[in-house]
C-alpha cells in the first residue's frame, strides 16, 4: 500500500515522499489508511499526516455509503463553525488503489472516550461540545453552503421515505429468506414517516463516540461522514441516542435533550425520534442480515460471522418493535 500511494502523491506533488502507512483494522464501508509524509510546499519541507479512505463494496453500509459524497460534503464544511478535517483530493479512477478514495488531513487526539469518563468535568464538557457540533451541522445554510447539491429531499415525510428507499433494495438483495419481523418494522416505516419536520437539515449520519476526536480538553474534529444526507435533524438525536443507550453513554438521555435544544434553538420531536431510533434499528438488521447471508452462500467459514447474523437481527427487531409498541400505545403486537 505505500508504495501504491507513494506514487499517487507523486501526481500531486513530486516531492512527497511518504514515511509510513498504517492500515486501520475495522471499518464497515472503507478501508482506512494513515499516511505520514514529508513534501516541498511553497517552497518549505513540511512533515505532514493524512487519511485515505479506501471504499469497500462490503456489507450494508458499504453498499450505501458514498466517498465522493462524503468528500463534498467536507468540502463544503469548510470556513464553516462544523469542527471537521480539511480534504485534498477525491480520486475515482481505481487504478490507484483498486477502488475510489479520498484523502483529508489526519487530526491530532484520541477517538476513545475511556479517558473522558474517568473525569466529571471533561465527561461533560467533551458532551456538551459534542451535541452543539451536532448542532451546528443542523443549523447550516444549504443553499449558501452548496450541501443542497447532495439532494434535498422534497417533501417532509421524504426524509425518512427516502431513507428506505436506499435500504430497502439491500435487505431485498442480502435476505437469506423474507424475514417477517422486518416485514412488519418496514411496513411501520412507511406507513408511519414523520409528516412535521422542523427544517431540512444536513444530517452527520453516524453521530456519536468513536467517530469525533478530542484531546481530553476539545473536540479535534468529526469523522466518518459516510452515510450524510440532507433530512430531518431528530435523525440525528435518535442515532446519538441509541449509542448512549447502548454502549457509549458518555451523557443521559435528558442531558442529551436538553444540551441540544440550548445549543441548536430546535425543540426536540420526540415522536420523530423514536421513528429514527425505529428506522436506525432497521439499517443495523442489514449488517447481521449480510453477515448471515456471507455464511450462507460460502463467501465465509466463520461460525461467528454466521451466528451473528443468525442473532442480531432478531435482536434489532426486538429493540424496534418496543419502541414500536410504545409509540402505538400496547397496540402494535396485536395488529400483527
Amino acid at each position: 500500500m505505500k508504495d501504491k500511494i507513494q506514487a499517487y502523491l507523486k501526481t500531486k506533488n513530486e516531492t512527497a515522499r511518504v514515511i509510513k502507512a498504517t492500515t486501520l483494522a475495522g471499518g464497515s464501508s472503507t478501508e482506512t489508511v494513515l499516511v505520514d509524509l514529508t513534501w516541498i510546499n511553497d517552497g518549505k519541507e513540511e512533515t505532514i499526516g493524512q487519511v485515505y479512505k479506501i471504499h469497500q463494496e462490503t456489507g450494508a453500509v458499504g453498499a450505501a455509503a458514498d466517498q465522493v459524497k462524503e468528500f463534498n460534503v467536507l468540502k463544503r464544511l469548510v470556513g464553516t463553525d462544523v469542527t471537521a478535517p480539511k480534504v485534498y483530493w477525491v480520486e475515482e479512477d481505481e487504478k490507484w488503489l483498486g477502488a475510489p478514495f479520498f484523502v483529508m488531513e489526519k487530526l491530532t487526539g484520541s477517538a476513545s472516550t475511556s479517558e473522558i469518563m474517568k473525569n466529571e468535568a471533561v465527561r461533560v464538557s467533551i458532551s456538551r461540545q459534542l451535541v452543539e457540533q451536532m448542532a451546528k451541522i443542523h443549523l447550516l445554510d444549504l443553499e449558501k453552503t452548496g450541501l443542497s447539491s447532495i439532494g434535498v429531499p422534497k417533501t417532509d415525510e421524504d426524509c425518512a421515505l427516502d431513507q428506505i428507499k436506499q435500504w430497502e433494495p439491500l435487505y431485498r438483495g442480502y435476505a437469506v429468506f423474507p424475514d417477517p419481523a422486518v416485514e412488519a418494522v418496514l411496513d411501520w416505516l412507511k406507513e408511519n414517516a414523520p409528516k412535521d419536520v422542523a427544517r431540512k437539515s444536513l444530517v452527520w449520519g453516524d453521530p456519536g463516540p468513536g467517530n469525533f476526536m478530542h484531546d481530553n480538553v476539545k473536540i479535534t474534529g468529526l469523522l466518518d461522514w459516510e452515510l450524510a444526507h440532507i433530512g430531518d435533524p431528530m435523525e440525528d438525536v435518535a442515532l446519538l441516542l441509541n449509542k448512549l443507550l447502548t454502549s457509549a453513554k458518555m451523557m443521559s438521555t435528558e442531558e442529551l435533550l436538553k444540551f441540544y435544544e440550548e445549543y441548536s434553538g430546535i425543540k426536540i420531536n420526540r415522536r420523530n425520534v423514536l421513528y429514527y431510533r425505529v428506522l436506525w434499528h432497521f439499517k443495523m438488521s442489514m449488517i447481521a442480515i449480510h453477515c448471515l447471508r456471507e455464511f450462507h452462500t460460502g463467501s465465509t467459514a466463520s461460525v461467528f460471522t454466521g451466528y451473528s447474523g443468525a442473532l442480531f437481527t432478531p435482536l434489532e427487531m426486538i429493540k424496534a418493535f418496543n419502541l414500536i409498541q410504545e409509540e402505538e400505545g400496547g397496540e402494535f403486537y396485536a395488529a400483527i
